[in-house]
């Protein structure tokens, strides 16, 4: 006996044609929301090992279900109230969200076990998890991936929601990703990875309290390893905002990581912040590598507040400082960096007792370096060379650039320290 297939809306025959045929339908007709309830319409085989529930149309679902894949399909709005589990962790997806439907987990809910969780697959999906101070609601998974294969458009909100992952997030894989983490929300993962491969695009925003927890690595752009070139990634952290990664932090040619007021933390046994060659980390706000400091090929920059550089700087890239803007390099080592003065009234601040190998561009007159215990500085014209002194002992010297004399230096203190400058003309 043949029995013919009726497929629900937003449905294709060619998508039908993809799926298992232990494939079920839930068409939220009768008592809307509730799955375990009777009264509700399932087109297929009653849903058990192995099935896959697909929901094609816009509801609210109440209750709790488990299935192996579940997929929200259509341009529809399917809204969670309840818990859903998944149960094969085997699977290269286990809960997908595409073809223009939006996922709505909201306070109180629950997403659980599983292997990969896909937001954008070949196409637009949008996934919302919202909790409140009474409900939490929190989402887990083996892996994460928004904007999956090229046409993949993927955008994910965490609002005061949580989101355990056990092994990789990948933002923007081979198409769009955006993840948004806001008002307390917290996403945990021990790998991230932001537009690994060419041609993708991932960004990531922290808000209002937003934390992203890499237990062990972050890379914007791709791995060495990956010989097939990055994407486009950018991370923009507020004031309220956190990133801590556990072990390694990689910022790739043509990436970058924006602070505006936020802190990126190292672990306690981490290795370095490596920016490479054409990669970016600027703004203003904390970057805490006591472990293994920061290397920095590419180029920081200082702008909009005070950068705080919680640790060593090493190798041969450029410390830039705008206008009315403040890098302060507070740990025991400037390497061969380029600091560069690249707007009026900026500053750079040392910590007292720093070996600093850097050479320093464009200090001009409304500049200042500033470093604490200094009481005294003599310049060379003919070496370009500035000693700091305290009580006639030097504590260090740091080599300009450019045309000075002895005479136009000027040194003041503040609470900070000596602050050293240029008189006007100059």
């Amino acid at each position: 006996m043949t029995t013919s297939v009726v497929l629900p809306p937003g449905v294709s025959l060619d998508l039908y044609e993809e799926l298992p045929k232990s494939a079920v339908y839930f068409d939220g007709e009768g008592q809307a929301g509730n799955w375990s309830d009777p009264a509700n319409w399932w087109k297929g085989a009653v849903p058990g090992a192995g099935s896959f529930v697909v929901v094609p149309i816009s509801t609210t679902l109440n209750g709790s279900f488990g299935s192996h894949v579940v997929m929200f399909l259509g341009d529809e709005t399917v809204s969670v109230n309840g818990t859903l589990s998944v149960n094969d962790t085997n699977l290269e997806q286990c809960f997908m969200v595409c073809d223009g439907a939006t996922a709505l987990f909201n306070p109180g809910s629950a997403l659980t076990g599983g292997g990969a969780m896909v937001v954008g697959n070949e196409d637009a999906g949008t996934l919302v998890a919202t909790g409140t101070a009474s409900k939490g609601t929190t989402l887990s998974a083996n892996a994460a991936q928004i904007g999956r294969f090229p046409d993949g458009v993927g955008n994910v909100t965490f609002n005061d929601a949580a989101w355990n992952i056990s092994t990789t997030l990948m933002v923007g894989l081979e198409g769009s990703g955006t993840l948004s983490v806001t008002h307390g929300g917290v996403v945990t993962v021990p790998e991230v990875m932001v537009a690994p491969r060419e041609g993708s695009t991932g960004d990531i925003a922290l808000t209002n309290g937003g934390t992203l927890n890499a237990t062990t690595s972050l890379s914007i752009g791709s791995l060495p390893t990956n010989q097939d070139g990055s994407g486009s990634g950018t991370i923009t952290v507020d004031a309220t905002s956190l990133i801590k990664v556990g072990t390694k932090m990689i910022i790739q040619p043509d990436q970058s990581l924006a602070l505006s007021g936020g802190s990126l933390v190292m672990g306690p046994q981490a290795e370095d912040v490596d920016i490479v060659a054409g990669g970016t980390l600027s703004g203003y706000g904390t970057v805490s590598a006591l472990a293994g400091g920061i290397s920095d090929y590419g180029t920081i920059s200082a702008s909009g507040g005070t950068l705080v550089l919680d640790g060593d700087v090493h190798y041969n890239g450029v410390l830039a400082i705008g206008a009315a803007s403040t890098a302060f390099v507070d740990g025991a080592a400037l390497g061969h960096i380029a600091v560069e003065f690249t707007g009026a009234a900026g500053t750079l601040e040392l910590a007292t007792g720093i070996t600093s190998d850097a050479k320093i561009y464009d200090f001009a007159a409304g500049d200042s370096i500033v470093m604490a215990g200094v009481n005294g500085i003599a310049f060379s014209g003919a070496t370009d060379v500035l000693t700091l002194k305290e009580s006639g002992h030097v504590i260090d010297k740091l080599q300009l650039v450019g045309s000075y004399m002895a005479d136009q230096f000027t040194i003041s203190q503040s609470t900070a320290g000596a602050v050293i400058g240029l008189t006007a003309g100059h």
